[in-house]
C-alpha cells in the first residue's frame, strides 16, 4: 500500500510540474471556452484558514478572484485540517471521490 502511495505522489508531482511548465502568465485564457471550474484545495491549517471566516480562506479568495475575472467557478472543496501531517492528507485524499477534478491547461 505504501508503494502505491509513493508512486501516486511521484506521478502527481510529475503532472503538476508539467502543468506549470506549460502554463505561463502570458497565455490568455478565455473563461467562456473552458466552462465551469471545480477547485480542490489540499493542505493543513493554512489551507483551511484556521481562525478566519470561511469567506477569507485562501481557496475561497482565489475562487472569488476567478469569478471577478469572468470564470465560472462551480465548486470549491477543501481537504484540510489543522494539525494534519502528510499521511493524514493522503488518507483523506484516498477516501475522497476525485473524478470531478482534473488538471486543465489550454496549451
Amino acid at each position: 500500500m505504501k508503494a502505491n502511495i509513493r508512486t501516486t505522489l511521484k506521478i502527481a508531482t510529475l503532472l503538476c510540474t508539467l502543468f506549470f511548465a506549460n502554463c505561463t502568465m502570458n497565455n490568455f485564457v478565455d473563461p467562456q471556452e473552458i466552462g465551469p471550474l471545480n477547485y480542490l484545495a489540499l493542505g493543513d491549517s493554512y489551507t483551511i484558514g484556521q481562525g478566519v471566516d470561511e469567506a477569507v480562506r485562501w481557496p475561497n479568495q482565489l475562487a472569488d478572484k476567478l469569478i471577478e475575472n469572468g470564470f465560472d467557478v462551480d465548486k470549491v472543496d477543501i481537504i484540510a485540517q489543522t494539525g494534519w501531517k502528510t499521511s493524514n492528507l493522503l488518507n483523506a485524499i484516498e477516501n475522497t471521490e476525485l473524478a470531478e477534478y482534473k488538471t486543465w491547461c489550454p496549451y
